[in-house]
């Protein structure tokens, strides 16, 4: 009806005044249709089926100086040779066809069993103690220690000690706490 002309006023229909009367928007009438197309793959056609592929592969991998060779080794020498196929899709091949170099399993690492709790059965059976050492513009290096007794299941410092790196005299500082 868009393209069919008024008889009275000899003129086109305006598009506006169609859609209009018909009761569609804009937005409905310039949408493709999507009954009558199948959505196409994304990206280059094809040039090398997989069953051409695989049998590269298998030249690649017997020309190959080590007795594994993994997926990405085997993309690269394709391409060097001039086979524009996807590291994703060289990887499917291999996969299917166990053709994928042996992986090492991961070792088994321990769990760390300290949840940082610590308790004593007998008091001054357990000491424990923590440092650590930073810059200071007057002084240099300087190391601090704090040693502490486990009484009665919980820490009580007992002396920080202050240590200056160059071999200067230390200097204690008793901090009982009650």
């Amino acid at each position: 009806m868009k393209d069919q002309v008024s008889e009275s006023v000899k003129l086109v229909y305006p598009l506006r005044l169609v859609l209009k009367v018909a009761g569609i928007t804009s937005a409905a009438w310039y949408r493709k249709p999507k009954h009558g197309k199948e959505k196409a793959r994304r990206g280059p056609r094809v040039v090398i089926t997989d069953q051409a592929l695989l049998d590269e592969v298998r030249e690649e991998i017997t020309r190959g100086h080590f007795i594994d060779e993994g997926y990405k080794k085997t993309w690269k020498r394709l391409k060097r040779r001039g086979i524009k196929v996807s590291k994703a899709r060289v990887y499917r091949v291999m996969r299917a066809n166990n053709l994928l170099s042996v992986t090492r399993p991961k070792p088994e690492r321990k769990v760390n069993e300290h949840k940082g709790n610590i308790k004593t059965d007998l008091p001054n059976r357990m000491w424990g103690t923590d440092g650590k050492r930073f810059f200071t513009r007057q002084d240099g290096y300087v190391r601090w220690r704090m040693h502490s007794l486990a009484l009665d299941g919980f820490l009580q410092p007992l002396s920080l000690c202050l240590c200056l790196v160059d071999g200067a005299p230390q200097r204690i500082v008793n901090n009982f706490l009650e």
